[in-house]
């Protein structure tokens, strides 16, 4: 009888990295029909995973002392015969358990947009463009806190590191024109958005659309 095919996805701790890298799940289970996928991810990111239909199970990565969190991961993936295995964070994790084949990302020395050297990594075709998914108690919770009239437009302006922030008027600016009533979302409302403890970050863009619903 035919092993299964099972593919593992090991990608970013952060929110932003990891959201940028959601497109190689639908890019797989193309590839691969039928496949078992496994994503390991920060436990940030988890949920956004979890809610993918492609995904068969979800491994949160929690960063623990004298990297026990790969020992951890390593646990986990070692028993299983593996079809692919595609490290999105260039470690040599994948050299350590059994697959039939393995695709690593290295750096980008053209420094092209994060989607574009995810595209060429996996050798699509067409860029791999984020995709999110939501469960229904997502979509109720969301509901709650924002209403159910729309359009939004969210941002998230939030980074860890400064290098890869963007000035929080040039946010503001940008909002303004995409709400603004000849704007591709005219009348929107304006969602600012980060990770738990980002707020202190996320404050300036605030404060530059302070007079915006």
């Amino acid at each position: 009888m035919p092993q299964p095919s099972r593919a593992l996805l090991i990608t970013a701790n952060r929110l932003g990295d990891a959201v940028l890298t959601t497109g190689a799940v639908p890019y797989l289970a193309e590839r691969y029909p039928g496949v078992a996928l496994t994503v390991a991810c920060g436990a940030l990111p988890a949920p956004l995973f979890a809610a993918m239909p492609e995904v068969a199970e979800v491994w949160p990565i929690r960063k623990l002392p004298r990297a026990g969190h790969w020992w951890k991961l390593w646990r986990q993936a070692v028993g299983r015969r593996w079809t692919h295995v595609v490290d999105l964070r260039g470690s040599a994790f994948a050299y350590t358990v059994w697959s039939r084949r393995r695709t690593v990302m290295g750096p980008d020395r053209a420094l092209r947009h994060r989607v574009l050297h995810l595209t060429e990594t996996l050798g699509a075709s067409a860029p791999l463009a984020p995709r999110l998914c939501w469960s229904d108690a997502d979509a109720a919770e969301a509901g709650r806190r924002l209403g159910a009239n729309g359009p939004w437009l969210a941002i998230g302006p939030t980074a860890n590191w400064a290098g890869k922030q963007w000035q929080a008027e040039r946010f503001g600016a940008v909002a303004r024109a995409l709400v603004a009533p000849d704007g591709p979302l005219a009348g929107a409302r304006i969602l600012v958005a980060g990770a738990p403890g980002e707020e202190a970050m996320a404050e300036p863009v605030f404060a530059a659309l302070h007079d915006h619903p």
